[in-house]
């Protein structure tokens, strides 16, 4: 975190990293809860959870492809 700008806003920038997670501790078991209730076991929340995985490490290659400009391997 301290790579990413001024040693000042490091408070900051771990504040708002922590209150993106907290949305997904947030939202993610009540939508566990409604599949599980809606399916009745937790076989589809299984593939939900392993989806959203998946969705986030799409996201992360994408915004390290736009990061990097096109390049395969290398640093920031």
């Amino acid at each position: 975190m301290i790579e990413f700008g001024e040693t000042a806003d490091v408070g900051r920038r771990i504040g708002m990293f922590t209150t993106i997670f907290a949305a997904g501790a947030l939202v993610g078991p009540p939508i566990s809860g409604a599949i599980s209730v809606a399916t009745g076991g937790f076989e589809a929340v299984g593939y939900y959870a392993g989806s959203m995985v998946l969705l986030a490490v799409a996201l992360l290659c994408v915004v390290r492809q736009l990061v990097l400009g096109g390049r395969l391997w290398g640093k920031i």
